[in-house]
């Protein structure tokens, strides 16, 4: 508001580029529960979880751009200038994921559902400003790392990992000397409606098995070689060892184990793979 008193013309529409980092969260088979619950209900929960949420972003400097129905767009960086920005993003996003699994059991006992939501960060310059027409405007950003942040968000169910991000976040986060939040390289992948593979990272929201981590490089290492049958084996260990309580699978492990069966196996990509994935879907 300071800054808008003191210059005006920042409330006409119009915008500017400038390196930002942007999230989608987004809460997994919503339109599926929400047609069960009555409009009550369906309110309560939403004022419930996206209040949860929206703190967490303000708490780490986000930006609230808007709600798409359960959807949650932030960016960082912008009106104010943040140099953490990409790290302030991973870090709301880690603690969204801590945050909504210590209120998981309230929301099944309270209204009766499983609530799991895939979270979605990139970094990237964009066009930041007031987007709109002359009578209603908003303070937006648009652009392919936008794009891209979306289309992460989408992933994560794929991947079944609850924060994803790319190697752009994590360069602009070594960039200004600071330390990546705990995180493991997934893949290589080339996004529907993109040419070029994006590398994917998950930022972790709880602690994992240094061991089963190794263990799952060094199976991604044999997949790019196309040594399948070896590289489901140690997917197959890695899957059993990267939570430190082993109360659970890794998914990731059990997402390359049923590629590699399912799609590589049958069709091999060719001597001249580069290693990537393409997505043919959002």
């Amino acid at each position: 508001v300071d800054s808008i008193l003191k210059d005006p013309t920042k409330l006409a529409v119009g915008g500017n580029k400038k390196d930002l980092t942007i999230m989608f969260s987004d809460i997994r088979s919503f339109t599926t529960f929400s047609e069960r619950l009555d409009p009550k209900t369906l309110s309560n929960f939403l004022n419930d979880y996206l209040g949860l949420m929206t703190d967490i972003v303000f708490e780490h400097g986000g930006t609230l751009d808007k709600y798409i129905g359960d959807a949650v767009m932030a960016f960082w960086g912008s009106p104010l200038d943040q140099p953490e920005h990409a790290l302030n993003a991973c870090k709301a996003g880690a603690k969204m994921q801590r945050v909504l699994a210590e209120n998981q059991k309230r929301y099944k006992d309270t209204y009766g559902i499983d609530v799991n939501a895939g979270i979605g960060i990139n970094s990237g310059a964009v066009t930041v400003g007031n987007m709109g027409s002359s009578r209603i405007f908003a303070y937006t950003v648009l652009g392919d790392h936008v794009n891209l942040a979306s289309r992460l968000e989408g992933l994560t169910k794929f991947y079944a990992a609850g924060v994803l991000t790319t190697r752009f976040t994590f360069d602009m986060i070594q960039g200004i000397g600071k330390e990546p939040p705990a995180h493991r390289v997934l893949d290589f992948v080339k996004v529907k409606g993109k040419k070029n593979a994006v590398e994917l990272l998950e930022v972790f929201s709880t602690e994992k098995n240094p061991e089963g981590l190794k263990v799952f490089q060094e199976a991604r290492a044999l997949y790019s070689k196309q040594k399948w049958d070896e590289a489901i084996a140690r997917f197959e260990v890695a899957k059993k060892l990267c939570d430190p309580n082993k109360l659970e699978d890794d998914g990731p492990s059990q997402m390359f184990i049923d590629r590699i069966r399912d799609e590589m196996k049958v069709n091999p990509p060719g001597a001249d793979w580069d290693g990537s994935y393409e997505m043919t879907s959002k």
